[in-house]
């Protein structure tokens, strides 16, 4: 019979063993998975991201050429450029700046150090504020203000409030955080000319923003933030080409 203590280590052990590939990894969601930066490694993540990338690009193009989307659909990211930015800027701005900020909201949170956990908390609080009032983070409005109260939440969760983050369930908190990318991202969507008909397509749209959450979250974990971003930025390469 193994003695108490050599319990403990079998059962510590044993997540890392299952969550160690990313099909584990989302049946038993581990927090502590070792991280790997082998090339082995990261193609087999790479693989399950365009897995997932062809699979619902092909589900969405069908359902259009069937005339099951796009009508309610069009995504309201083809605006025109400000002033002064031309559409090649402002393309190549909107590939690589919205996949940092998203990846930082949602995934960076994921390892919950404290500092890691101060500094998200300061500028989510900054970021926040700054789309409630309807300002742009970096404009001049309020600026000071609104620094000074991601400040002061940042200070208080540096301080002890991050203890209370530990407490949350992991993988609840990893599930959720992939629910809210999705959602938020139908915010993409156009209803002006929304039709029942075109419930399939929301409902694939979603699938895909969950499905891609996870797979960037499985990336944060186990090779890193970096990792993230850089799937989310060929994510969307891969629509724009």
């Amino acid at each position: 019979m193994n003695r108490p203590d050599e319990k403990e280590k079998i059962q510590e052990m044993a997540p890392e063993k299952v969550s160690a590939g990313f099909v584990g990894f989302l049946r038993h969601p581990n927090e502590n998975l070792k991280a790997d930066y082998r090339p082995g490694g990261l193609l087999r993540t790479v693989c399950w991201w365009a897995g997932v990338q062809v699979f619902f690009a092909i589900a969405m193009a069908l359902l259009i050429t069937f005339d099951l989307g796009q009508g309610g659909a069009e995504t309201s990211r083809s605006s025109m450029p400000p002033e002064g930015v031309s559409a090649k800027a402002f393309l190549w701005l909107l590939i690589f700046l919205p996949p940092v900020l998203e990846e930082f909201l949602f995934r960076y949170p994921l390892r919950r150090t404290r500092w890691a956990l101060t500094f998200w908390s300061t500028v989510a609080v900054y970021l926040l504020v700054s789309a409630l009032v309807g300002v742009r983070g970096i404009e001049p409005q309020g600026l000071l203000w609104r620094l000074a109260l991601g400040g002061a939440v940042g200070l208080a969760v540096g301080l002890g409030g991050w203890r209370y983050a530990l407490k949350i369930n992991f993988g609840g908190l990893f599930y959720f955080s992939a629910a809210v990318f999705a959602l938020l991202h139908l915010s993409n969507l156009h209803g002006e000319d929304f039709q029942w008909i075109y419930l399939p397509y929301l409902l694939v749209y979603t699938l895909d923003k969950f499905a891609s959450g996870m797979v960037y979250g499985y990336a944060r974990m186990r090779h890193g933030f970096g990792a993230a971003v850089v799937l989310h930025v060929l994510s969307n390469l891969f629509f724009v080409i």
